[in-house]
C-alpha cells in the first residue's frame, strides 16, 4: 500500500488472432474516477519484452495484431478496481480476425498463416551422433511410439500482481514477484528510456512460481503505467486473467524410434520433438535444447539422430517449467524402455540399470560425466 495508490486493469485481445483497426477510449477516458487509458502510443521506448533479450516480440500493449487471448490492448488507471473495471467496456476496439494457427503441425505448413515476419519457427535443431542406420540392421529388438502431452498450467497459488512507483527524483522502482528480476531490469531501460540508476527492481516474496514467474505478466505494464501517471500504481490479476495470460508447460508431439541389443542394451533411438510455444519466443528455444539434450533420458546411448522444433501458434503462451523439457521427453524414452523390456522378457528396471549412466561417460550431447552421477544408487 502505498498514499494516493491507483489501480490498474487489462483489456485483454477479444480473439486469439486478429488485426487491430482501431482503438477508441474516450468514453472510457470520460468515465468518474478514471485516471488514465493507455494504449501503445503511451510506451515512451521499446514496445517489446521476452524472457530472452535477444527476442522481445511480445508487445506491452499491441499496436496492429494480437496473436492470443492474453494480449494486452489497453490498461486503464482509475482510483480502485472497481472504477478500472467498469471502464473496460467503454473501450471501443475495431478488429479484422484472422485465420489461426492452433496446432504445431499446422504451424510448420506452407500455407499456413505467418505468425511473425521471420515465420512459425522459434527454434529448429538436429543433432545425430555414431551411425543410427547402421546400428537400426543390428538391433534385435525395435520399438517405436508417438507421444503427445498436453499444456499445464502452473496453478501456483499467487496470482501475478505488482507495484510501480516513479519517485519526484525520477527512479522507477518495481515490487514484483518475479523469478528473473535482473533481466527485468535490463529490459526496463529500454521500454522506459531511462538509465540503469533510475531503475529499481524489489522482488516480493513468491506465492509460487515454478518457472512462470521467469516471464512477465504485468510487469511492463506497471512501469509503464506508473512513468505515465507519476503515481503508484498497483495491478493484481484475477485467476482467470491469470490462466488467460501466464505462459503454461508446452504441449509435446514426439515421435520415437529404439532399438536394442538381445542382453538388452540400448543402441539407438530416433526422436523428433515438436513443441507449441504459443505466440511468443520467451524460452522455447532453451526448452526445445533441453528436451533435446536429454532426449534418451539417463542412458548411454551410442547412436542418436534427434529433431526438434519450437513453433509459434495462438494457444496459450508457452515458456519456463520445473523440468524445463525434459518431463515431456521423458514420458517417451521411459515408455519405450518399458517396452523393451517387455519384448525382452527383462526386469524394467534390470534394463534401466544396465544401461544407466555413470561417472566417465558421455552424454548424447558429448558431456563427459566426471562426477556425481546418481541414477545406479536411486
Amino acid at each position: 500500500e502505498f498514499p494516493g495508490m491507483v489501480y490498474g486493469k487489462v483489456l485483454w485481445a477479444k480473439y486469439p488472432h486478429a488485426e487491430i483497426l482501431g482503438i477508441n477510449a474516450a468514453k472510457a477516458e470520460a468515465y468518474p474516477g478514471i485516471v488514465k487509458i493507455l494504449t501503445y502510443k503511451d510506451v515512451p521506448g521499446r514496445n517489446g519484452f521476452g524472457a530472452l533479450p535477444t527476442n522481445p516480440d511480445q508487445p506491452i500493449l499491441c499496436k496492429d495484431r494480437v496473436r492470443f487471448l492474453g494480449d494486452a490492448v489497453a490498461l486503464v488507471i482509475a482510483e480502485n478496481e472497481d472504477i478500472a473495471k467498469e471502464a473496460l467496456s467503454l473501450i471501443e476496439v475495431e478488429y479484422k480476425p484472422l485465420e489461426g494457427v492452433f496446432s504445431p503441425e499446422y504451424a510448420l505448413k506452407e500455407d499456413s498463416p505467418r505468425l511473425h515476419p521471420g515465420g512459425n519457427v522459434a527454434k529448429h535443431l538436429v543433432h545425430e551422433t555414431g551411425a543410427v542406420d547402421e546400428a537400426k540392421d543390428e538391433a534385435y529388438v525395435r520399438v517405436s511410439g508417438h507421444f503427445e502431452t498436453p499444456a499445464v498450467e502452473h496453478a501456483y497459488l499467487e496470482p501475478e500482481a505488482g507495484l510501480g512507483t516513479m519517485n519526484e527524483e525520477g527512479i522507477f522502482t518495481l515490487y514484483a514477484p518475479t523469478q528473473f528480476p535482473f533481466e527485468v531490469k535490463r529490459q526496463l531501460i529500454e521500454v522506459l528510456n531511462l538509465p540503469e540508476d533510475k531503475i529499481r527492481v524489489v522482488v516480493t516474496p513468491l506465492g509460487g512460481g515454478f518457472g512462470s514467474k521467469c516471464d512477465a505478466t504485468v510487469e511492463f505494464l506497471l512501469a509503464v503505467g506508473a512513468y505515465s501517471v507519476k503515481k503508484p500504481l498497483k495491478i493484481t490479476l484475477t485467476r482467470e486473467e491469470s490462466l488467460r495470460v501466464s505462459t503454461k508447460r508446452h504441449p509435446y508431439i514426439m515421435d520415437y524410434e529404439v532399438g536394442a541389443t538381445k542382453e538388452g542394451k540400448l543402441l539407438y533411438v530416433d526422436a523428433k520433438l515438436l513443441s507449441d510455444a504459443g505466440p511468443y519466443t520467451n524460452l522455447s528455444p532453451r526448452v526445445i535444447d533441453q528436451a533435446c539434450i536429454f532426449s534418451c533420458g539417463p542412458y548411454v546411448v551410442p547412436n542418436l539422430r534427434v529433431e526438434g522444433w519450437a513453433v509459434y501458434t495462438n494457444n496459450a503462451n508457452c515458456s519456463a517449467f520445473r523440468g524445463f523439457g525434459i518431463n515431456q521427453a521423458a514420458v517417451a524414452i521411459e515408455a519405450m524402455v518399458d517396452e523393451i523390456a517387455r519384448k525382452l522378457g527383462m526386469d524394467p528396471f534390470d534394463l534401466r540399470y544396465l544401461n544407466a549412466l555413470d561417472v566417465g561417460n558421455e552424454t548424447i550431447s558429448g558431456e563427459i560425466l566426471k562426477a556425481s552421477v546418481g541414477i545406479k544408487e536411486t
